[in-house]
């Protein structure tokens, strides 16, 4: 790989990272106080409406992830035109599907509040404006599809962190002024809407700055329908398992325990999930490039994306792996309390594993996508829910919600070392190339942390030692990384990003 795509693979993983760390800081902090002011049952509400706002992945039929790769093809060949016709089509198949689910969700509002809520009492004074603010959570996170991987397709990262990350920290800052003030469950709902809708506003006000001829019309165009469909149907195979894997298990919940194991098991999934935010960073950095290497015939280049993107993956989210599977217990007591640690702290271990094995496949999964083969990731993310879901069925009402964590990660189990191994065939990597380019030396230097952690767990049960040890260990792990697995051009491509992490979120150039 040429140096300057060496140099913006890290910018850009970079730029990601920080955006997603300030996400993850703020939510970290935030959420006890969010979920003391509400209670465990209203929370599970917010949960819930959230979960649903998570099917726009699924209803807009991978169109969002193919209009990402078609716009990175098409925009370094300046074919602005075809670009635009591309859009539109997207922009109106998303718009209608959107419509349709908002219609779909709110007429039967009851028969969706017990979808939603099955029969909580908590629920009830609550659920029909939470219906109709999960439909048009939908909506807008449908539209949003179409929108919000344009900066990255045109490879802007700067600007796709400026604004998920602002209108993110104004949403959190809203939602704790609104139950600050005395408001309840119905104006947290309320805001989280609003925020989706000023965030679709400034992806269209981003959008139009860099791609002057786009045009927000409805169209469309018989081509520009194929070729986005080609490429979407695997990405729809891949997006309803993905959502089996990541949502079913909450309305499984609701029928065989009660709203407050919703929040109980929420909770620790949403800090899991969290420890694949570095993993985001990387792969939206990685899969414009991949598709633009892959338009241009660079075989040699891709196998090195792939080998680079895929230790980046693992510099990552080894150590966050061993916080939440070493110290969950102390986790969740210092952030949430005991009561949270003692229902939770097993659960947080167990998806801490199975968070860590879908990372894995993320580098993978966006190169395959880039060099234009979306079914083989489709195939395994079905294999990887269908025994979801029939673990779930089977460990949930057995297990509660230690039965839902396991089943996400046996389902993992089913899937991603099989996955990784294939796709590196592929591309001709071998195995032993792949362990040791991009596993080897990270897990040494996770594994020295987590050793270190392991030592001294038993220190951690007041706030103020767990941040200290917890940043202290995260330092030390930083600096063995940057000058043992870094090369000199990797450094000095980070730490030029670092010196302008000030200005990251000021001004728009």
């Amino acid at each position: 790989m040429a140096d300057d795509r060496k140099h913006r693979l890290v910018s850009n993983s970079a730029l990601n990272f920080a955006g997603q760390s300030v996400v993850l800081a703020i939510t970290i902090a935030s959420s006890p106080y969010i979920v003391r002011k509400l209670g465990a049952e209203q929370f599970g509400i917010i949960a819930m409406v959230q979960a649903v706002a998570g099917f726009a992945g699924l209803l807009n039929l991978g169109l969002g992830r193919a209009l990402t790769k078609y716009i990175s093809e098409l925009y370094w060949q300046e074919k602005f035109e075809e670009i635009n016709r591309i859009f539109q089509t997207a922009w109106t198949v998303c718009f209608v599907i959107g419509s349709l689910s908002f219609i779909a969700i709110s007429v039967p509002h009851d028969l969706s509040a017990r979808l939603l809520f099955g029969s909580d009492p908590t629920a009830r004074p609550f659920a029909t404006f939470a219906v109709l603010v999960a439909a048009g959570g939908l909506f807008t996170s449908l539209v949003l599809e179409s929108l919000g991987g344009i900066p990255s397709a045109v490879q802007h990262f700067r600007i796709q962190n400026v604004i998920s990350v602002s209108s993110f920290v104004l949403k959190i800052g809203s939602t704790i002024l609104v139950l600050h003030l005395g408001f309840s469950v119905r104006a947290v709902l309320a805001v989280n809407l609003l925020f989706n809708v000023l965030t679709i506003i400034a992806y269209a006000a981003i959008a139009r700055r860099y791609l002057p001829t786009l045009r927000f019309r409805f169209l469309l165009d018989p081509p520009s329908l194929h070729k986005l469909f080609s490429f979407s149907i695997p990405l729809l195979i891949s997006t309803v398992s993905t959502l089996i894997v990541t949502r079913l298990d909450r309305f499984i919940m609701v029928d065989y325990l009660p709203l407050a194991a919703v929040t109980f098991y929420t909770l620790p999934n949403s800090l899991a999930e969290k420890l694949t935010f570095g993993v985001g960073s990387v792969a939206s950095a990685v899969f414009p490039f991949a598709s633009e290497l892959h338009s241009q015939g660079n075989r040699h280049a891709v196998q090195e994306l792939y080998l680079k993107g895929s230790r980046m993956v693992n510099i990552a989210t080894l150590p966050l792996l061993a916080l939440l599977t070493v110290v969950p217990y102390q986790i969740l007591s210092c952030w949430l309390g005991k009561e949270y640690a003692d229902s939770g702290a097993q659960v947080l271990a167990l998806l801490g594993f199975a968070s860590y094995l879908n990372a894995i496949t993320a580098v993978p999964t966006v190169v395959t996508l880039g060099t234009g083969n979306a079914w083989l990731p489709a195939y395994y993310a079905l294999a990887g829910s269908v025994a979801n879901i029939a673990l779930n069925l089977t460990l949930i009402p057995r297990f509660g919600i230690i039965g839902a964590a396991m089943a996400i990660l046996g389902s993992q189990i089913v899937s991603a070392p099989t996955f990784l191994v294939h796709t590196a065939r592929r591309l001709n990597v071998s195995i032993v190339g792949l362990v040791k380019g991009a596993f080897l030396g990270p897990i040494l230097c996770a594994g020295t942390m987590a050793v270190a952690l392991y030592v001294c767990r038993d220190s951690l049960s007041s706030t103020r030692n767990l941040i200290v040890v917890v940043a202290l260990l995260l330092l030390f792990y930083a600096v063995v990384v940057l000058f043992f697995l870094f090369t000199q051009s990797e450094r000095s491509a980070l730490l030029a990003k670092v010196r302008q992490a000030v200005p990251v979120f000021g001004s728009v150039r």
